[in-house]
């Protein structure tokens, strides 16, 4: 019998419930988020209940939760999922975020606005952005490090009909990101690392140790490191891909290609506009490149720039 992943809708997700060797015992790939709504403080929880109650199944059967990267909108209800007893599988990496919860989510955002502006952008247009930027929709809890089950690279999950989730360590979306491919029907779920319709960010992460530090504040190189990944991931024999969000994906070789093309064109057209510029400055490239972005786009393509920047710095070295 072929592997039929069930998906779980939330908000913009969706998880993806697989059944476990055990009798009526299930794995959620992502927690989920916890959507706040005026009506109902549950919101997201009961939205989930109901539609595992769709599949005759409640809280209590799934077992495991398996985080694929330690963002709000993957990881908010861990907690929850901890509090019902199940077990949660999350990276070494991303452990510390699942454990301060909101309070990481919300001392990062700061961190970064301040980064950029550092890298050339004006503190007036930080504050445009600060306040178009809505923190309170979703809730993060913290959650218990006991319940928090490390897991990597290579590690093997079993499941139903003699069929194996082996995971994979693959970073770059996130520090601790994770995907996993079933070992027989070939399914990878991929939370954020492949998306169908939008090219993930390798967004941009501080460096732990140089926040408690002196200046300037150091950036963690993602988007070489999220490449590797995902063109690893594109030599692999891949039959569907189960993203984070929509629906499943029938052809994987075009998913990666996507990806893998448009950072090749993203390169090219950095460099050509770096050296037109005649500076390294990726606000003033930014601006270059898209003049007309407003200043929330441009800033998130300001931090594509600097990962083009940290990729063309790391082929230079090899």
């Amino acid at each position: 019998m072929s592997l039929s992943p069930i998906p779980i809708h939330l908000a913009t997700n969706t998880c993806w419930l697989l059944p476990l060797d055990e009798n009526d015992s299930w794995l959620l790939v992502d927690a989920g988020p916890d959507v706040i709504s005026q009506s109902s403080p549950e919101f997201s929880w009961n939205l989930l209940c109901a539609q595992l109650a769709q599949h005759e199944l409640i809280p209590s059967n799934i077992k495991k939760v398996l985080i694929t990267h330690e963002h709000i909108d993957h990881a908010g209800l861990a907690s929850r999922w901890a509090k019902e007893g199940a077990t949660i599988l999350v990276h070494p990496e991303a452990i510390s975020t699942l454990t301060k919860g909101i309070k990481t989510f919300e001392d990062d955002r700061e961190n970064r606005f301040s980064y950029l502006v550092q890298r050339g952008v004006p503190s007036s247009i930080v504050d445009e952005i600060k306040s178009q930027t809505d923190t309170n929709s979703m809730r993060w809890i913290p959650c218990p490090e006991t319940a928090l089950h490390p897991i990597s690279d290579q590690q093997e999950i079993m499941l139903r009909n003699h069929e194996t989730l082996v995971i994979h360590y693959a970073p770059g979306h996130t520090r601790g990101n994770l995907v996993a491919v079933t070992s027989n029907s070939k399914l990878l779920f991929s939370g954020d690392t492949v998306l169908e319709h939008t090219i993930p960010t390798a967004g941009l992460h501080l460096d732990r140790e140089s926040l408690d530090a002196f200046e300037p504040v150091q950036h963690w190189p993602s988007l070489p490191l999220f490449i590797q990944s995902v063109k690893k991931l594109a030599q692999t024999d891949i039959q569907v891909i189960y993203p984070g969000h929509g629906t499943a994906i029938y052809d994987p070789d075009k998913a990666f290609n996507r990806f893998i093309h448009h950072h090749s064109k993203r390169a090219e057209k950095v460099t050509t506009a770096s050296e037109t510029v005649g500076t390294d400055n990726p606000y003033l490239i930014a601006k270059h490149m898209f003049p007309r972005l407003g200043n929330r786009r441009l800033a998130q393509a300001m931090i594509e720039i600097i990962g083009h920047q940290d990729l063309k710095q790391a082929q230079e070295l090899n």
